[in-house]
């Protein structure tokens, strides 16, 4: 019988020695192909492997050389190069780190979810939800951040910014989440008083028990609702609405009713009354005209009439 042929590199080599020459110049080509096997070095979605012949695979911080054998190696998702074989691994580095958020803006009390992109240090690109980072807040609106990345936003008296910071592998970033205020009258002691709470804290600052509504705060016996709801300047006694009745030139029976501000975004309705128990509209509502209003009463010829300007903002 034909003994088998030593497949082994000891008897790769013999063969080699007791060989003819003409099958040397063959064997020593096919030796230098296979120790100069190719090598592919896995992407961040991918693996790929060193052939047996030897080579090396780099990137732009590693690099793996072999000889004889196989080695496998890979990159995962989760930021590492793998050698299959031996179940070794080891962990790439972030080079930077890009916070997204979803929806880019919310209402005051909605959620937004928090996610990243990382870039190693081999260029790769590794996904990572909100799970994965250390989330915290920087500054703004936020009632709750949840181990899952979900952000709850808490109310604001105006459009705000909420800013919040992320981590991993040593690499922080922020992101910025738009917190839309579409509750005018929700914000801390503020809330539910019918005063705009963006009014309260322009004039009063942050829950400031001067801001109530029935607070009277410059001596002239208007509250801060009635303020409020006429445009005015809140302990600034120069800050008044005016209102007068005045008789109409050559015109006996009528009466000019005239008051000031009258703003764009306000509504009035003039009414009148002969015993102040029940009231009449003459005229409105209507919109301010930004300046001084004047309204017409062309039936004032009784023995006595009472007017009053009612103001509403819508």
């Amino acid at each position: 019988m034909k003994s088998q042929p030593d497949l082994s590199a000891a008897g790769f080599f013999a063969a080699l020695v007791f060989a003819p020459m003409r099958f040397v110049r063959r064997f020593v080509f096919l030796l230098a192909a296979v120790m100069c096997g190719g090598s592919v070095f896995a992407d961040a979605q991918g693996s790929g492997s060193i052939s047996g012949g030897g080579g090396t695979a780099s990137s732009t911080n590693y690099s793996v050389i072999t000889s004889f054998g196989d080695v496998a190696i890979g990159k995962s998702s989760g930021g590492t190069v793998t050698n299959t074989a031996s179940g070794s691994s080891v962990q790439l580095a972030a080079k930077s780190l890009t916070l997204s958020a979803t929806p880019a803006s919310v209402n005051e009390g909605g959620a937004i979810q928090i996610a990243a992109t990382a870039v190693m240090d081999d260029d790769s690109i590794t996904h990572l939800t909100g799970s994965d980072m250390a989330l915290s807040l920087v500054s703004g609106p936020v009632a709750a951040i949840g181990g899952s990345g979900n952000v709850t936003t808490a109310a604001v008296y105006a459009n705000s910014i909420a800013v919040v910071r992320g981590s991993w592998l040593g690499i922080n970033n922020t992101a910025n989440l738009s917190v839309l205020n579409n509750n005018p009258d929700n914000f801390g002691s503020y809330a539910s008083d019918t005063i705009d709470d963006a009014w309260q804290v322009q004039y009063f600052g942050l829950n400031n028990p001067k801001a109530a509504s029935n607070v009277v705060t410059d001596g002239t016996g208007l509250t801060n609702l009635f303020k409020y709801t006429a445009g005015l300047v809140p302990a600034n006694t120069a800050s008044n609405f005016t209102f007068n009745v005045n008789v109409v030139d050559a015109q006996p029976g009528q009466r000019s009713i005239v008051f000031s501000p009258s703003l764009a975004d306000r509504n009035y309705t003039v009414q009148y009354s002969t015993d102040l128990a029940s009231w009449s509209t003459l005229s409105g509502p209507f919109a301010g005209n930004g300046s001084t209003q004047t309204v017409t009463d062309t039936n004032a010829g009784g023995a006595k009439k009472f007017y009053r300007v009612l103001v509403s903002k819508p």
